[in-house]
This record gives C-alpha cells, sequence and structure tokens, in this order.
C-alpha cells in the first residue's frame, strides 16, 4: 500500500467548511478543495459561476470528448 501524499476535494462536498483541515489532519496529508475555475482556463463571464467546487463532475464530462490537439 502506497501512502497517501496529496488530497484534493472535488465536488458538493468539497465546499464544507472545515472538511479539507478535518481530511486532512485525519489522513496526515496535504488537503485542499478545487473547483472547475482552478483546474481549466475559461471564459471570464464564467468565472463566477466555475468557481463552485459542485461543478467540477460537469467539467470533467464537458472536456471527456474534446479533441486535446
Amino acid at each position: 500500500d502506497a501512502p497517501v501524499e496529496r488530497v484534493i476535494l472535488t465536488g458538493g462536498p468539497a465546499a464544507m467548511p472545515g472538511l479539507a483541515r478535518w481530511l486532512g489532519e485525519a489522513l496526515e496529508a496535504p488537503t485542499a478543495s478545487a473547483a472547475p475555475a482552478q483546474l481549466a482556463t475559461c471564459d471570464e463571464h464564467l468565472t463566477r459561476i466555475a468557481g463552485q467546487p459542485a461543478l467540477t463532475l460537469a467539467l470533467g464530462l464537458a472536456l471527456h470528448g474534446r479533441d486535446w490537439k
């Protein structure tokens, strides 16, 4: 078994106050919440909306079929 080196929380629970801190202490690993705006660039008018961790799954699904060439 490999040790946990880092935890990144996504989705709705990532916005729960104190969850990242508690989980980081429990796992003894750096823990942070991530929102779509932190993971991919987006149009300026979407920045406020894309700041919600609950939309991370939607971003992943939207980018899934994208041609990255």
